[in-house]
């Protein structure tokens, strides 16, 4: 959608802008890493 914050049928509050991406993807393999004892 070209305005998800004003559309009736987007979450566009909660979405993640892909340039967060990356950084969020190395957070989760940290936990998962450690979930798993790695």
């Amino acid at each position: 959608h070209q305005d998800p914050d004003n559309s009736t049928s987007s979450d566009g509050p909660n979405m993640l802008p892909l340039k967060d991406m990356p950084a969020l993807l190395e957070r989760l393999m940290a936990f998962d890493r450690i979930a798993k004892g790695r």
